[in-house]
Formats: C-alpha cells, structure tokens, sequence
C-alpha cells in the first residue's frame, strides 16, 4: 500500500514569500466556464422514447387486429359464399371497430411521445449552441 502524497502545509499569509513564483492567471489558469455544464437528465427523452414505442405497439396491434378480421371475413366468404350466416359482416364490421377504437387509443402516448422526443432533442441541441458560441 502506498502512502498519502503529501500536500504542502497550508500558511495563514495568503501572500506570496519573496522567493516563491506567482501563478500567471492569464495564461492556463482555471476559469469557471471551463467547468462541465449541467446536462438534462434524460427523463424526457427516456419517457419520450417510451411513450412513442409503446403508443406505437398498441396502434400496430389494433390495425393488425382489425386486419386480421377483415381476413377472416374474407377467407369465409372465398371458401363458402352461400353457406355464410346472417350477421357475419356486421359481426366482422364490429370487430373490426374495435380494432381501430384500440388504435386510436394508441395514438394519444404516442403523440405525447414524439412531443416530448422533440422538446428533449431541441433544448439538447439549444444547449449545444450555447455551450459553443460561449466560448
């Protein structure tokens, strides 16, 4: 195990003895702006991302839900034309109704999602651009 390194004692006269060098502060001194600048979390973006995908998935499974009724209707009727029951289309109808009501609900986070997306992306690009013409 290696030993502390030694830090030099610290003296009550803050200024300079006559042999000591003075720190030049204009050339490499540390500045404040140099300091790493506060970035956003990433929870917008994160549920953003979230929002997005997940509205997404229940549209998808809504259209193809409603699809996949209209197929069905289709292959009964291709397979025996006269031999369906009264009712099938509007059952089918009713279906696939459902299948787009879920779609539609799908739609509000997945709206809200590209919404946050956006407003996270932008104010990361406007921090950018400020961190740049800062300097």
């Amino acid at each position: 195990m290696r030993p502390p390194p030694s830090t030099p004692p610290l003296s009550s006269n803050p200024q300079p003895s006559e042999g000591e060098a003075t720190e030049d502060l204009s050339a490499g001194a540390w500045d404040p702006r140099d300091a790493p600048v506060a970035r956003p979390s990433g929870g917008r973006l994160g549920l953003g991302i979230l929002l997005m995908s997940g509205g997404g998935l229940i549209v998808a499974g809504g259209v193809i839900f409603a699809i996949l009724s209209l197929g069905s209707l289709y292959n009964r009727t291709v397979a025996d034309p006269l031999g369906l029951p009264d009712g099938t289309e509007k059952q089918a109808q009713a279906s696939m109704y459902r299948g787009v009501t879920i779609a539609g609900v799908g739609v509000i986070p997945m709206i809200a999602g590209v919404f946050l997306t956006r407003r996270a992306t932008a104010r990361s690009a406007a921090a950018k651009r400020r961190e740049k013409s800062s300097f």
